[in-house]
């Protein structure tokens, strides 16, 4: 596996080391869960620049890694766990989080929302009756489909969503050694509606139980990640019971991902 090597900075043990993982709402997260699961014992905590040569050559019983930002595998987490794995973690030393779970789910996204992302023809229309110039033209942009952005999950729990969640993908950190993805799960419509696009949601594991969802259903207000919603240019109408086929892929060399949904001819 082109595994990307373990940066100091990046990895915080439990035992015997346990590197300061900064401020703000990832730290609180770590230390709740150290602190309930009595991890403190036989602990000690380092500031972020003591990390030397003590570090290097011990291994671990327990690590803890936090490298995930709004796209789960941004960071190349997987190739960085591998390493660190490699390096650090004794034979059967807990890791936290121990495996990652991708999902994704097909949205018809409220037309407002529509509006703010692409030129479709109702939008066009409305600029020009709001600001009595002609807009017209922008309707002719061509947009590329599967175009992405941010948004916070929790704005999108009200949104309709057109199957259940569906799994893209499920990593054991212990055991993944390919450096990449590419899947395609077959999901049903649960209900009518435009297919506008699809979010990508991540699930952070403790063995088999999820410890942290970003999933829009459920996730907390306090939330602070962001999912990518992939937007479709020519999005069709689904019925219920109609089969769709969702893809997705990520290379761990360039560090990108892509989610997409079509009809299953």
């Amino acid at each position: 596996m082109d595994a990307q090597p373990a940066r100091p900075c990046s990895w915080h043990a439990a035992h015997p080391l346990f590197q300061n993982i900064g401020d703000g709402p990832a730290r609180l997260l770590a230390l709740s869960h150290f602190w309930h699961g009595r991890f403190f014992e036989g602990v000690t905590l380092l500031p972020s620049d003591s990390f030397d040569q003590r570090c290097w050559d011990t291994r671990l019983s327990d690590m803890l890694h936090f490298l995930y930002e709004n796209d789960p595998l941004a960071e190349r987490v997987l190739g960085i766990t591998s390493d660190a794995i490699r390096r650090f973690l004794k034979p059967g030393g807990r890791l936290l989080p121990s495996g990652l779970k991708i999902l994704g789910q097909p949205l018809q996204l409220p037309d407002e929302e529509i509006g703010r992302r692409l030129f479709r023809q109702e939008t066009v229309d409305s600029w020009t009756t709001w600001y009595g110039l002609d807009f017209g033209p922008l309707a002719g942009v061509t947009h590329v489909d599967g175009s992405f952005d941010f948004v916070n999950p929790r704005r999108m729990r009200n949104w309709t969503s057109l199957t259940e969640p569906v799994v893209l993908a499920e990593m054991d950190f212990a055991t993944w050694d390919r450096p990449w993805i590419r899947t395609r799960k077959t999901s049903v419509a649960t209900s009518r509606g435009r297919l506008d696009g699809v979010v990508v949601y991540f699930e952070l594991m403790a063995g088999r139980r999820p410890f942290l969802s970003t999933r829009p259903a459920t996730v907390k207000k306090d939330n602070h990640w962001l999912s990518p919603l992939y937007i479709f240019a020519d999005p069709e109408t689904v019925q219920p019971g109609e089969p769709l086929t969702v893809s997705f892929e990520y290379e761990l060399r360039t560090g990108e991902s892509f989610c997409a949904v079509g009809r299953r001819r």
